[in-house]
C-alpha cells in the first residue's frame, strides 16, 4: 500500500488542495495519506501555550479563522459538518490551555495535546475536501492508526509493536483513502504524544515499512540537495541517495529529512521518493539501497571543527 505525506504548505489554497486531489485521484486504493499541520500552526501553539503560561489572554480566533478559509470552498451542508468537527477540537484546546493558565505550569501531557493539535486539524480539512471530490476517505488519529509510542514528552519513540496494530487498521481491499494525522502517537496509557523533529515524515516511512511502501513525501521545496542555497551556489538535486549516505547527511544538517524517518525504510528495504509539491518537473530524490548519484555538502552553522593531529617532537612531549 502506497504511503503519500503532504507538508504544511499543500492545503493553504485552491491550488494546493486541487493539486493534492489530483494527486490523491491519480493513484490506486487504498492509499494512505499522512498530513502535517497547515504551515506555521505549529508555531502558533507554541506560541499560545507560552501565552497561557504566563497568565495572559489566549485568543484562539485567528487560529480557527485560518482553518475556516480552507473550509470556504466545500459546499454549505458539508461546509457546516466540517466546521463543527474543528469546533470540537478547538475547544479541546481552550480546555487544555485553560488548565495551563490555572497551573501557572505546562505539564507534558499538555504540551503534546497542544503543538499535535495543527494536525488532527488538517485531517479534518482533507478528508472533507476529498469527499466532496466523491473520494472516499478515513481519518486516523494515533492509536486509530496503530501509532503507539512510549511515554516521553515531545519525542515519543514509536513501539514495534506498533506494526501489528497498524496491521489490523488498514485494510488492502478497501476503496478508500486512509488520512493519517502525522507527528502524533499514543502511549500505553492512551495519551497523545508527539514524535518529535521530523515527525509526519517518521510517521509515513513507518507506516509504508509496515504496509510494503513505498513512500512519498511530497514537500514545498525541491528533494534532497548537493549543498544548501545559502551556500553552495546551484546545487544539484540528488537523484539516488543510500540510506546510510541519507542519514550521515541528516546528522549533519540536511534539511529535507530527519535521520528518524530513514530508520523504519532502511530497516524494510522500502524506498522514500522526495517531490517537489509546487514544480513536479524537478526531478526526484530516492533514499534506498542503490548507490549514491552526487557527493553532497552538508553544513552546520555556529560550529567550529577543530582537527588534533600529532606532530613530531611537540607531541611526543604531550
Amino acid at each position: 500500500m502506497k504511503v503519500m505525506k503532504f507538508g504544511g504548505s499543500c492545503l493553504q489554497s485552491r491550488a494546493g488542495l486541487e493539486r493534492m486531489i489530483e494527486l490523491v485521484r491519480a493513484q490506486p486504493r487504498p492509499l494512505v495519506i499522512v498530513l502535517s499541520a497547515l504551515k506555521g500552526i505549529t508555531d502558533q501553539l507554541l506560541g499560545l501555550l507560552a501565552q497561557a503560561v504566563e497568565g495572559q489572554s489566549v485568543d484562539l480566533e485567528p487560529l480557527r479563522l485560518r482553518h475556516r478559509e480552507v473550509s470556504e470552498t466545500l459546499a454549505e451542508e458539508r461546509r457546516q459538518r466540517t466546521e463543527a468537527l474543528l469546533d470540537e477540537r478547538f475547544d479541546e484546546l481552550e480546555r487544555v490551555l485553560g488548565a495551563v493558565a490555572a497551573l501557572e505550569d505546562v505539564p507534558a501531557t499538555a504540551r503534546d495535546r497542544v503543538l499535535g493539535m495543527g494536525e488532527r486539524l488538517s485531517v479534518i480539512l482533507a478528508a472533507a475536501h476529498l469527499e466532496q471530490e466523491e473520494i472516499p476517505a478515513q481519518v486516523l488519529v494515533a492509536g486509530e492508526a496503530g501509532i503507539l509510542t512510549t511515554a516521553e514528552p515531545g519525542e515519543g519513540r514509536i513501539l514495534a509493536r506498533s506494526r501489528e496494530e497498524v496491521l489490523q487498521r488498514f485494510d488492502p481491499a478497501a476503496d478508500l483513502v486512509y488520512v493519517v494525522a502525522g507527528f502524533v502517537g499514543q502511549d500505553p496509557s492512551g495519551r497523545l504524544t508527539t514524535i518529535g523533529r521530523g515527525g509526519s515524515d517518521t510517521t509515513a516511512t513507518f507506516l509504508a515499512s509496515v504496509l510494503g511502501g513505498p513512500a512519498l513525501l511530497w514537500k514545498d521545496t525541491p528533494g534532497l540537495l548537493t549543498g544548501d542555497p545559502r551556500v553552495v551556489g546551484e546545487p544539484k538535486v540528488i537523484e539516488r541517495l543510500h540510506y546510510l549516505d541519507a542519514l550521515e547527511l541528516a546528522h549533519y544538517g540536511l534539511p529535507a529529512i530527519a535521520a528518524k524517518a530513514i530508520h523504519p525504510a532502511r530497516r524494510s528495504g522500502i524506498s522514500i521518493e522526495i517531490r517537489c509539491f509546487l514544480d513536479e518537473s524537478i526531478a526526484p530524490s530516492l533514499i534506498g539501497p542503490n548507490q549514491t548519484s552526487h557527493l553532497a555538502i552538508s553544513s552546520v552553522p555556529e560550529v567550529i571543527m577543530v582537527d588534533l593531529v600529532e606532530a613530531g617532537p611537540v607531541a611526543s612531549r604531550l
